[in-house]
């Protein structure tokens, strides 16, 4: 008997005859509750939010313990043991998590497939609609939010959490898509909650909880960041508490400080006098507290911090500039250094000519559309050294009601319009300007400036910009190559020299130029497109990931979506076949796995 006969055989002795037949698919109940597939050999009950294969259906309804059910299934249904392994499905849906709004009403769910795979689907009529364009995000379990106004809001990193918390009593929630995937529109939910932080133990869940953090910062009445001890490397409070007591979860709780993105820590007197004539004062135990460097672009750009990019005329600033935003917009590396996602204002002082095709030329090169993405520019310069025109911007930016990763100001000369370079007064009033706008966005700023006609001696004007900044980045170039090289970084060791290529983008009766990592930079090895890299860094990831020397082709092409989730369905097809042909990767029977050339 074939695995659709078994599956079929199980499913009538358990649940009868089905209410209707469509092909491979047997419903049963109302509203088709209980579904089986007889194709794939996979069940789904959704009134209990459990699937599986033929052997997950008997234990489901047998309730028997793992050294009964060999026994029970030979006896029942003429299972044997040998029989058991080809029974098992590739893959099943093991989970549907549902999302409802505020009304009670379902927007969307999260459908879990075993091995983790993971897919949304939103209703329409009586039909499902794999696509979320245009769907608003929630948080999980919204209706126990609102129905718990006063209690503390446990926010973790994915349903199968958020589940393990709610059964011993906490009000939880997360948001859809994993990490790094909170979106602003989920902020209000917050608006003067308690919140308690539970990442991951791994680096994409500490990402994703200083996400959280960042967008909550002013929005959650409290924050508290609880790390669990004992927490093995990628494991979730879900498998902590199958090994700890939920009291001493209580007690990690009630002693964790309250957390505050930047700097970490609340204003602490520790004199114990209410005097308002007294500084602030931290000790060892604070400091040691307080969280690390939190990075927009890792190695080169913090958040809260201000840059200046400088060089000479024509020595590819706007250029390099323009790349590290738009790959911050998309959520791409910057030539292999890992950027957090956000939107970008681009304060384009010097006017837009040519920005539009530059930018078309960067997604071309990319393999990406730009449609939706959250890049917005300002066409005309604004005077930081006026009050009413940083006014303006403040206003223009809450407007905009985006959570920004970077502002870029192109340029000093611009924005100090009016004003002197040389006056450390008009460069001082522009400085306290910069710091009011990255205040205020919450993110990095990130000015062009020119240097001196003498280059060795750098930024030009007044050197009060150079020590009112937190990084200097010198950009040169020469025969075609640009270079990066960092002068200051005040958060961390200046990384290496960068050195980017000017390749020529051809596009529709017209060309432009864009940046990408040199020969040389490469170590002489054949270059890649952006397209290329992305793809097969996701495959390395998911390899590292599930620790398996090969996938499926489909956990492939999702996870290269999820990678590069702008991008054209077209563009990243054949970005995967550039890689099988070049030797990068390797594809046969359904799986794909490194190449030599990898």
């Amino acid at each position: 008997m074939t695995i659709s006969g078994y599956m079929e055989q199980v499913a009538l002795h358990y649940w009868g005859e089905p209410k209707s037949r469509r092909g491979h698919l047997l419903r049963w109940g109302n509203k088709g509750s209980k579904e089986v597939n007889l194709k794939k050999g996979t069940f789904y009950d959704f009134e209990e939010d459990l699937g599986g294969g033929v052997v997950d259906l008997v234990r489901l309804n047998e309730g028997a313990q793992l050294a009964s059910l060999p026994q029970l299934l030979e006896r029942k249904f003429g299972i044997s043991r040998n029989m058991e392994r080809d029974l098992r499905p590739r893959e099943f849906l093991s989970k549907v998590f549902h999302y409802y709004d505020e009304h009670g009403e379902l927007c969307y769910q999260v459908l879990r497939y075993e091995p983790r795979r993971f897919i949304q689907r939103r209703p329409e009529g009586d039909e499902w609609v794999y696509k979320m364009d245009g769907v608003q995000p929630l948080p999980y379990r919204l209706p126990e939010l609102l129905a718990n106004p006063d209690a503390v809001v446990f926010i973790a990193e994915g349903e199968k959490c958020v589940e393990a918390l709610r059964a011993h009593g906490f009000v939880a929630t997360s948001n859809h898509g994993g990490a790094r995937k909170w979106r602003d529109p989920l902020n209000k939910w917050f608006r003067g909650r308690k919140v308690v932080l539970l990442p991951d133990n791994d680096q994409p869940g500490i990402d994703h909880m200083r996400l959280v953090a960042g967008s909550l910062a002013d929005i959650a009445d409290e924050m508290r960041w609880v790390d669990l001890p004992g927490l093995l490397p990628k494991g979730d409070i879900a498998d902590w508490l199958l090994e700890h007591d939920v009291a001493e979860l209580r007690d990690l709780v009630r002693n964790a400080k309250p957390y505050q993105p930047e700097g970490g820590l609340e204003i602490v007197d520790e004199t114990g006098d209410d005097d308002d004539d007294t500084f602030p004062i931290y000790d060892l135990d604070h400091l040691r507290r307080m969280p690390p460097v939190e990075w927009v672009v890792e190695g080169l750009l913090t958040r809260h911090g201000f840059s200046v990019l400088y060089g000479e005329p024509g020595a590819g600033k706007s250029f390099v500039a323009l790349d590290i935003a738009l790959s911050i917009v998309h959520g791409i590396a910057w030539q292999d250094h890992p950027v957090q996602r956000g939107a970008v204002l681009y304060i384009a002082g010097e006017g837009v000519g040519g920005l539009g095709k530059r930018i078309k030329g960067w997604e071309a090169a990319h393999g990406l559309s730009g449609r939706g993405a959250p890049f917005f520019v300002v066409p005309v310069a604004v005077k930081f050294r006026e009050q009413e025109d940083i006014e303006r911007l403040l206003k223009t930016i809450e407007k905009l009601d985006a959570r920004f990763s970077m502002v870029v100001v192109d340029t000093v000369a611009r924005a100090l319009l009016g004003g002197d370079e040389n006056s450390a007064t008009d460069m001082g009033l522009f400085i306290d300007a910069c710091d009011a706008v990255k205040r205020h966005t919450n993110c990095a700023l990130m000015a062009i400036h020119h240097s001196g006609k003498d280059v060795a001696r750098g930024l030009r004007g007044s050197t009060a910009l150079l020590g009112g900044v937190d990084a200097s980045i010198r950009v040169k170039q020469d025969s075609g190559v640009v270079s990066l090289r960092t002068e200051k970084q005040k958060d961390a060791e200046s990384i290496a020299d960068i050195h980017l290529e000017m390749v020529s983008v051809a596009l529709i009766g017209d060309s432009t130029i864009v940046l990408d990592q040199s020969m040389d930079q490469l170590g002489g090895a054949e270059r890649l497109t952006v397209a290329q890299a992305l793809a097969l860094q996701a495959l390395e990831n998911l390899i590292i990931d599930l620790n398996e020397k090969e996938v499926r082709v489909q956990q492939w092409h999702d996870a290269h979506k999820a990678k590069a989730p702008d991008s054209q369905a077209g563009a990243r097809r054949d970005a995967r076949d550039a890689l099988q042909k070049k030797g990068y990767v390797v594809i046969d029977k359904g799986r794909v796995w490194l190449g030599d050339r990898a």
